[in-house]
């Protein structure tokens, strides 16, 4: 296990040096990075993607589908989802998923869409022989179980509540009120009980103090 965190450039630097070895003696494989509530996650995935040619999977898609009647209103001032929950993921799906891209099939994933809380539809996808996935949950033993990298991310309580209350206002249709409620009430709590803990399972440690991470639009 790390001892400690690096840098945002040091750690991307040591997590393509760890994929180029992995690929060469396993094909294909799977990366896997967590970390709490916008601390850079879809950034970084993004990032790595595009530097060792992989194929990115967001569990961000794999929420789970609900009822048209219990999508909450724009301006309501309490969340009726709580996103922070692994409750809230259909992780059997995404275990389902990541097995069949191991067996290099095409498989057809959910779209989610959190302007309006729900699943959109399903695309067809499939991966070269170097899979990131990112998500909130990818340390899960159903997930775990698949990953030959396993990336941890954390970032700062403040930079990470600024950056969700910019990225929930400015991109999903919340209030600034809604936001902050949702962060104090779910996001910090499930953090400490479904997030934290599986730190120590990580074989790379990134602390992102990098303001950067502010211009993504999607990260969880």
């Amino acid at each position: 296990m790390p001892e400690s965190f690096l840098d945002w450039d040091s750690g991307i630097k040591k997590i393509c040096t760890k994929i180029s070895s992995l690929a060469e003696q396993k094909n294909p494989i799977i990366i896997g990075i967590t970390g709490p509530s916008c601390a850079g996650k879809t950034t970084i995935s993004k990032i790595v993607s595009q530097k060792v040619n992989g194929s990115l999977l967001s569990m961000d898609d794999y929420y789970k589908e609900r009822q048209k009647n219990e999508y909450h209103k724009k301006l309501q001032k309490t969340p009726v989802k709580n996103f922070d929950s692994p409750d809230s993921v259909d992780i059997k799906l995404f275990a389902e998923h990541l097995y069949l891209l191991l067996n290099k099939k095409t498989i057809k994933k959910p779209v989610y869409d959190f302007t309006i809380s729900n699943r959109t539809g399903f695309e067809s996808f499939s991966s070269n022989n170097i899979i990131i996935t990112e998500g909130l949950f990818v340390f899960n033993p159903e997930i775990s179980k698949f990953l030959d990298l396993k990336i941890f991310l954390d970032a700062p309580r403040n930079l990470r509540l600024e950056r969700k209350i910019e990225r929930d206002v400015f991109e999903r249709n919340r209030t600034k009120e809604y936001a902050l409620n949702q962060f104090l009430d779910n996001t910090e709590p499930f953090e400490k009980k479904h997030i934290y803990p599986f730190k120590k399972h990580a074989d790379i440690l990134i602390q992102n103090i990098k303001n950067s991470v502010l211009t993504d639009n999607n990260n969880i």
